[in-house]
């Protein structure tokens, strides 16, 4: 399927409307549950604190609009999460009022497919509390021209003595995290949908594979502690399956800290940085 150039000059640099939305302690619960996030702070009611991957599931609209002119439909269907960087200031609270809004900044083609990027935010009032730039396959989607593509080179990541973590995923891993995070894409609910795309079934979300990630890394990077997350990136290689058993590394790598997800299949997230803060004071930390 081909667009046409006339079409693609409506979508470059596309904006979805803002969107206002609350946040919910039943909500920040919810998504604790389907990450296995242990912390109590997120389920203290009206003093929840949010992990620091909650405010995905607040641009989720944002992220489906933006994307919107290139499909053609609302729809999701096609669509495969192949990488994802995130940046929080902090853990938003149980009945803050957010703005969140997307654009479309980027389009290559890639081989009867088309990669898209999009830069999401999450504002309380005048704050920006949430930055994530999310890089998605739309299968079987051809343009006849990119726009906003820079290579970009990541850092050379040489493996050092790490830490390890094993997460193991529930058999309706799924289905939980669409629920908590409103993420419709039927290739996580559908297994037709997902066959058709090349899965071997209903996929579990790659945003759920990181929120677990995240609660993994805060403890391994800040020495046993529940340090927090302030930013995590990486690349989608391979599926996770409900019932999956993953594993999570990390190492220090030229002075950063360095992660992959791995699984049965082989690595599920590659070429990961995360930075944490420090639990016991306000220091940063990109090596544990």
């Amino acid at each position: 399927m081909s667009t046409g150039l006339e079409h693609e000059r409506t979508f470059e640099g596309f904006s979805s409307r803002d969107h206002a939305r609350a946040v919910t302690a039943s909500a920040i619960g919810r998504y604790a549950d389907s990450i296995g996030d242990p912390d109590p702070g997120a389920r203290r009611g009206d003093l929840s604190i949010a992990p620091p991957l909650f405010p995905s599931t607040l641009v989720a609209d944002c992220f489906a609009e933006c994307l919107t002119p290139v499909l053609r439909e609302p729809s999701l269907r096609g669509i495969v999460h192949v990488g994802q960087e995130f940046e929080t200031t902090r853990g938003l609270r149980a009945n803050e009022e957010t703005l969140n809004r997307g654009r479309l900044v980027g389009a290559r083609r890639a081989r009867g497919s088309t990669i898209l990027t999009c830069e999401l935010e999450t504002w309380s009032g005048s704050e920006p509390v949430a930055r994530a730039r999310a890089t998605v396959l739309a299968v079987g989607v051809e343009l006849d021209r990119e726009f906003g593509w820079r290579r970009r080179t990541d850092p050379t990541v040489e493996r050092g003595p790490g830490r390890r973590a094993r997460m193991e995923l529930p058999s309706d891993q799924a289905l939980q995290y669409a629920m908590a995070s409103g993420d419709d894409n039927p290739v996580h609910r559908d297994p037709t949908v997902a066959r058709a795309v090349g899965f071997e079934d209903v996929v579990v979300h790659g945003l759920c594979v990181l929120g677990r990630a995240a609660v993994a890394l805060a403890e391994l990077v800040d020495a046993g502690r529940r340090g927090r997350v302030v930013s995590l990136a990486g690349r989608f290689a391979e599926p996770a399956y409900d019932g999956d058993h993953l594993d999570v590394l990390t190492w220090e790598s030229g002075g950063r800290r360095a992660f992959e997800v791995r699984g049965s299949r082989g690595i599920v997230v590659k070429r990961g940085r995360v930075v944490v803060a420090s639990s016991t004071n306000s220091d940063t930390r990109e090596a544990g």
